[in-house]
């Protein structure tokens, strides 16, 4: 019975050859599931967090402004070794 229902033939010829319609349904509802929801996901998180906040969220904020410190040290830091480079390299 399931064979004359969801068979080769089902809503009609074979959009490719070898692959069965439901099969198609199939994959294409999979697909729209993941796009819908993963567009979902992203508009609910935030880029970055926001200031204040109290419990995990305030940890979040911390650890960013942190990260943000820390990358600003690094940029200071490899500006300064870029300059002593350029100096090395005059000399010799």
């Amino acid at each position: 019975m399931f064979h004359h229902v969801f068979g080769p033939h089902f809503l009609g010829a074979p959009l490719f050859p070898g692959l069965p319609n439901w099969l198609l349904l199939i994959l294409l509802a999979v697909a729209l599931w993941y796009f819908f929801g993963r567009s979902e996901q992203t508009q609910t998180e935030p880029s970055a967090p926001q200031a204040g906040g109290q419990g995990e969220s305030g940890k979040k904020v911390e650890e960013y402004t942190e990260l943000r410190q820390e990358i600003e040290r690094l940029r200071a830091e490899n500006k300064l070794l870029q300059q002593l480079l350029e100096k090395e390299l005059r000399k010799q």
